[in-house]
């Protein structure tokens, strides 16, 4: 009969190592995953368009999910293009800020099911500036959001029009960078008079409170 003899020594050692290198593994995979995440910034201060009095902001290159991201902590979307004119304004105003020419992410995109686009902040999509062609099908992966096209983009393309594209920008480096643009109302004000309400409300109650005790 045969007699396996087991060093139990050996085996605990391997099993120390086992766990130190998926420890490791762990560590690097975790390390390499944080290293390429690109949270997005504001690298302009605030512009107000006089058209419509709502601010603005320039951020930092990044996916289209990170852009509207920042937007949210700053009280605001991506932005919501309404007409001819707002079109105009934000890319004359962001599309070569600085001097560099960019790519513009919109607040225009689709989910994965649907085939019509949507503004990230509900508004009902009443104006568009497609590139002709666009949007269109990619047999390299679905193109669910909306960026303006940069100057001296690579493809000939007219700049300023609208592009659907993957986020992040896996396929077409020609269009990078892809900065997204804030767009934020202004908080109306309440008048005046709404303020004094609740104290002239108080003080009529109490006259009538005085009036029934007399």
């Amino acid at each position: 009969m045969l007699v396996w003899k087991i060093d139990f020594r050996q085996e605990k050692s391997s099993m120390k190592f086992l766990f130190k290198f998926r420890q490791v593994f762990v560590a690097l995979l975790v390390a390499f995953l944080t290293a390429n995440v690109i949270a997005a910034t504001a690298v302009s201060g605030s512009i107000i368009n006089l058209s419509n009095g709502h601010t603005y902001y320039l951020l930092s290159a990044s996916s289209w999910q990170d852009a509207e991201a920042a937007a949210l902590t700053m009280d605001g979307n991506l932005v919501t293009i309404n007409d001819a004119e707002e079109q105009a304004w934000v890319f004359n105003t962001f599309g070569s800020f600085g001097g560099t020419d960019r790519s513009l992410w919109i607040g225009l995109s689709r989910n994965g099911l649907s085939t019509s686009f949507q503004w990230v902040d509900g508004t009902t999509v009443s104006y568009t500036n497609w590139l002709p062609g666009q949007p269109d099908s990619n047999p390299l992966g679905p193109e669910l959001y909306v960026h303006m096209i940069r100057t001296g983009n690579g493809f000939g393309a007219a700049p300023g029009y609208w592009n659907d594209l993957a986020s992040p920008n896996a396929y077409y480096p020609e269009f990078n960078p892809i900065q997204g643009v804030v767009e934020t109302s202004p908080v109306p004000e309440v008048p005046t008079y709404a303020l004094m309400l609740p104290g002239m409300l108080a003080v009529f109650l109490a006259s009538l409170g005085g009036r029934r005790n007399r």
